[in-house]
């Protein structure tokens, strides 16, 4: 006869023999005990709920699903916030803009998450676990910190004239939320368990990329989400262009080799299709072909010799030689109904109008150009040079109508399309310094790594490196776009950064260890 398990070896109502004999009849009737009592958990929560909803309303919904949450975590832990957040960057990749508007004002699907996170830091110390803070005190952290305070400085004063629009515009820097709880609950083991899912979805991506694209631009599918101003499919190319420039750093330093071994055909598969998603989006604006050229180039100077430079080289050289001997570079283009269309000649018009002075009649170009420079030297000289030097204007306040380049009918426009002079214009000169001593130390940090030769960890450097170009084309997209003021920017970058300071510091330095 098998052994009774563990939780059945004692008697469930206690010694009383009458409680036991009972215990013993229930077995007898082949009842099993345990799914008895979930049954009646079910039953009791299921009395609980529909009290609640009859005085409550609408309100038991959200009060149920915290009651059954604080459950999950106290069973998994931090892995339910971890793999809620792994799901969430994922639908940012995949689904980008229609998936970020899933929700109801003001709360969407990234607000959600980052509100598990923050329950479960609360909940995990009385589950007998320490969160160490160890990782915090690194310098860059520091000055993280004290670039958030600065900034929280700025936002608190406002909040009483312009409310919802206040903390609409903090979460520029309230997403860094994300990184210090990746420090404090992630363990180094899923970090690297998430860079292995980002090399096995390469060639995925690289196929899906341009379909969204299409069917985005094109409004093929207009299902959206109960409330929500966009369709699910729907995507901006800036940020695709900064995931493709992420994809193509990590194929350079062959790091889909250790993700997951591709035979050398879907290799050169996965260039080509690379290649051709560069160039569809670069046709569509400026930002995307620097953001792609700057990262590859920080792999290309930092280790040439260790990455697979040559592949993408030689694809561009072959590609540009048969559109010169064809004379297909005049000829091939491609109209999807927008303001620019595919073709060589806008693809050389927007790498004109980035050195110099490019075709205004290419797309309007050379007229998007002058409009954000004097906005940007209009918020250079009233922080610099005026009266807001130290302080800024504040968070809440719209700085399109403030500094009087508003071009939207709406008034929808809140930011000069450059997530550094934004920080500057709402912080002051101080605010400023801080987040560029920020990103500073982080570079500083990986590219020692990077080019560290660990004989114990080999992969240590390229994956430093990989991030560094990552977290470049951030840095870049955001002084080109409004980027990191959205969830679709800002919480995969501040996410980034989080990856980095737990990969690349030791377990004993503190985080939350996982479960057997």
């Amino acid at each position: 006869m098998m052994d009774r398990p563990r939780i059945l070896q004692q008697p469930l109502f206690g010694k009383s023999a009458l409680f036991r004999d009972v215990e013993l009849s229930l077995e007898n009737l082949g009842v099993d005990l345990r799914l008895l009592g979930m049954v009646a958990l079910t039953l009791v929560v299921s009395l609980v709920g529909a009290v609640a909803t009859a005085y409550l309303g609408l309100l038991a919904i959200p009060l149920a699903a915290s009651t059954i949450l604080i459950l999950f975590i106290t069973r998994q832990r931090y892995r339910v916030w971890w793999l809620s957040l792994i799901l969430l960057l994922m639908g940012y990749l995949f689904l980008s803009k229609g998936f970020a508007t899933i929700g109801f004002f003001p709360v969407y699907v990234g607000e959600a998450v980052l509100a598990i996170g923050i329950l479960t830091l609360v909940l995990v110390p009385f589950l007998g676990k320490r969160v160490h803070l160890r990782p915090l005190l690194r310098p860059e952290v520091a000055v993280m910190m004290l670039f958030v305070v600065w900034q929280i400085i700025q936002t608190v004063p406002y909040f009483r004239a312009y409310q919802l629009n206040t903390i609409r515009d903090a979460m520029l820097y309230g997403y860094a939320a994300f990184a210090v709880l990746i420090v404090l609950l992630i363990p180094k083991r899923d970090v690297q368990g998430f860079f292995d899912l980002f090399g096995r979805l390469i060639p995925l991506m690289l196929i899906w990329f341009p379909v969204l694209f299409f069917i985005s631009r094109m409004s093929l599918i207009s299902v959206t989400f109960p409330g929500a101003p966009n369709p699910i499919l729907y995507t901006k190319a800036s940020d695709m262009g900064v995931h493709l420039a992420g994809i193509g750093a990590f194929m350079m330093l062959e790091l889909d080799r250790r993700s997951h071994p591709f035979p050398r055909w879907l290799r050169w598969t996965n260039w080509l299709l690379w290649t051709a998603n560069v160039i569809i989006l670069g046709a569509m604006g400026r930002a995307i072909l620097v953001t792609v050229a700057a990262s590859l180039a920080i792999v290309v100077l930092v280790q040439p010799f260790r990455s697979g430079w040559h592949r993408p080289l030689l694809l561009v050289v072959i590609g540009v030689c048969l559109l010169v001997i064809t004379g297909l570079y005049s000829t091939l283009k491609i109209d999807l109904g927008l303001h620019r269309e595919v073709s060589v000649e806008q693809l050389v018009e927007n790498v004109a109008s980035v050195f110099g002075q490019g075709d205004d009649s290419a797309g309007g170009l050379e007229g998007t150009k002058q409009w954000r420079l004097r906005w940007w030297d209009a918020i250079i000289q009233y922080t610099f040079h005026g009266s807001y030097f130290w302080m800024g204007k504040g968070y809440g306040v719209n700085l399109a109508d403030s500094d009087g380049f508003q071009v939207q009918e709406d008034g929808s426009l809140r930011s000069p399309h450059n997530g550094h002079l934004t920080i500057l214009a709402r912080s002051g000169v101080p605010g400023l310094v801080l987040w560029a001593g920020f990103l500073g130390l982080l570079a500083l940090r990986l590219l020692r790594l990077a080019m560290r030769r660990s004989k114990s960890d080999p992969w240590n450097a390229r994956y430093a490196l990989w991030i560094l170009a990552y977290l470049v084309a951030f840095g870049i997209m955001a002084g080109l776009d409004v980027f990191l003021e959205g969830p679709m920017g800002g919480i995969w970058f501040w996410s980034l950064i989080g990856f980095v300071l737990v990969y690349f510091t030791p377990a004993s330095d503190g985080q939350v260890q996982p479960q057997a």
